[in-house]
């Protein structure tokens, strides 16, 4: 039996083994499929989002602090799940503490700490990139792949200020994101079991024909939209769209230009600092529209690149994810609420699809080792 397996069999019952925690294997792309580095098996990605660093300084991020090697060995195998993943999304003014200024919508006050000038501090006591680091290290030495998200981010306004992240923005953006990926892929770089998703639901102006153009995709005329463009390319947007996490995420438009750091841009600025980890990069459309990805997907030199999908009820059928596996690139489905829309667990499996629950958390003000009581399979049966 695996070690891993054993030492975390016994942590569920609550014995206290001297189990030594055996690294994660790295992962690559190979023939379009994801791979151990270390012998070339095929990986079949199984995992869980387990949210709260996307967050700012005054929720719930300190809990992976305490959270510990014990934590992470616990995770492995869950209750016989097959778990060998997390995903941790990342909140770029955290990573790089940069004073903020609220966006306007009142909000930055519920996530962040006053500065002077009527600003914000995302990570007062300096501790934001310590508590990611050591979570990577305790969860890729208890034997996990760990996927990493640019998650929340927020633009310059048009004086030149850092916004607030509070929530999701349609697009990354080229004032921090490039920094932050830069910093990032610095930092893991020399860990192979880490994954690097640029970013997480990119949605532009939200609106459908922006995404897609053409008359329906029973049609087959589909093409992309601007929105799929400006994802891929960057360049200057208007408006900047964000939700609004402390209120329902309700959509926020503010009426200025600005700069998106397109997935090109933030996979050449990872490979420029060295890092030879596997990228995955979102479809628009909330990282729902794969049928859209290979048109506009980014290029990767080292062939190391796959597709981050989000399949919340996609009526789309499968033709759209086999293209793309036709074509050499493997998929994760980095979020999902089940995979009925799609055939089941079982058919990603067998297509060699991984994928990961949203998510494990249910917010009750417990630590983060308590979580596990709630395995993140509730709404239906993983193999």
């Amino acid at each position: 039996m695996n070690k891993l397996v054993s030492c975390s069999a016994l942590l569920l019952l609550a014995v206290q083994p001297l189990c030594q925690a055996q690294s994660a294997p790295g992962i690559k792309v190979s023939d379009g499929q994801l791979v151990s580095s270390i012998d070339g098996t095929p990986v079949q990605i199984i995992g869980a989002n387990i949210s709260g660093l996307e967050t700012g300084s005054a929720s719930r991020w300190p809990a992976f602090a305490s959270a510990g090697p014990a934590f992470w060995s616990r995770v492995k195998n869950f209750d016989h799940h097959a778990i060998n993943t997390v995903r941790l999304p990342l909140n770029e003014a955290s990573w790089l503490n940069y004073t903020c200024y609220d966006p306007g919508a009142g909000a930055a006050a519920e996530f962040y700490s006053a500065a002077k000038g009527g600003g914000y501090t995302p990570d007062p006591k300096g501790a934001y990139q310590g508590i990611v680091k050591q979570a990577v290290a305790d969860a890729t030495a208890a034997g996990l792949y760990v996927i990493l998200d640019l998650h929340w981010a927020s633009p310059n306004n048009p004086g030149g200020q850092p916004l607030c992240p509070i929530g999701q923005p349609g697009y990354a953006d080229a004032d921090h994101a490039l920094l932050f990926w830069k910093q990032v892929a610095d930092s893991f770089k020399d860990n192979p079991a880490v994954i690097f998703e640029l970013f997480n639901e990119p949605y532009g102006s939200n609106v459908y024909r922006n995404w897609i153009s053409g008359r329906s995709w029973l049609s087959g005329d589909e093409q992309p939209g601007p929105d799929a463009i400006t994802l891929r390319d960057g360049g200057p947007y208007s408006p900047l769209l964000e939700q609004n996490n402390a209120r329902g995420n309700a959509m926020q438009t503010y009426s200025f230009q600005w700069q998106v750091a397109g997935m090109q841009a933030m996979l050449d600025t990872i490979r420029h600092e060295g890092a030879t980890n596997v990228i995955l990069s979102a479809p628009i459309g909330w990282a729902g529209e794969i049928q859209a990805w290979l048109a506009t997907r980014p290029t990767d030199p080292l062939k190391q690149l796959g597709v981050a999908w989000h399949v919340y009820g996609y009526k789309k059928g499968t033709a759209p994810p086999l293209a793309v596996l036709a074509a050499g690139f493997p998929i994760v489905i980095t979020e999902t609420y089940g995979l009925g829309a799609i055939g089941g667990y079982e058919w990603a499996a067998s297509q060699h699809i991984g994928y990961l629950w949203w998510g494990w958390n249910d917010w009750g003000g417990q630590p983060l080792s308590a979580e596990l009581s709630h395995p993140p399979w509730y709404r239906s049966t993983a193999p």
